[in-house]
């Protein structure tokens, strides 16, 4: 597997000037102050119209990629653990449980 460009990632829009009032046409995910974005062109599939909720989305997922992934790990070898292991992993299951609720929680932005 290739390897990524970590974070940070932010939302951006750009758009056109139509009778003197700025029209959004596009959210875009980029490194801060530079053009060059990982997702561009980012709409809503149901209306067709550019989205920023998605975009906000697709942002929180890249910038707590690294975060999800160790989570689900953890997570994955503590179930692992108390399903075929020694049973030491309740103490254990509880702790990464929290961790996978609290990443969760903050790739829907809940935090």
């Amino acid at each position: 597997m290739s390897s990524f460009t970590p974070g940070p990632w932010e939302v951006a829009h750009g758009g056109t000037a139509k009778n003197g009032k700025f029209e959004i046409t596009e959210y875009f995910v980029r490194k801060p102050d530079d053009d060059v974005s990982i997702a561009a062109d980012i709409i809503d599939p149901k209306t067709g119209e550019p989205s920023e909720a998605n975009a906000r989305r697709i942002c929180q997922c890249v910038n707590n990629f690294d975060e999800l992934l160790g989570a689900c790990k953890e997570l994955e070898a503590a179930i692992w653990d108390s399903q075929y292991g020694k049973g030491l992993a309740k103490p254990y299951l509880h702790s990464v449980t929290d961790k996978a609720h609290k990443a969760i929680a903050k790739a829907e932005e809940r935090v």
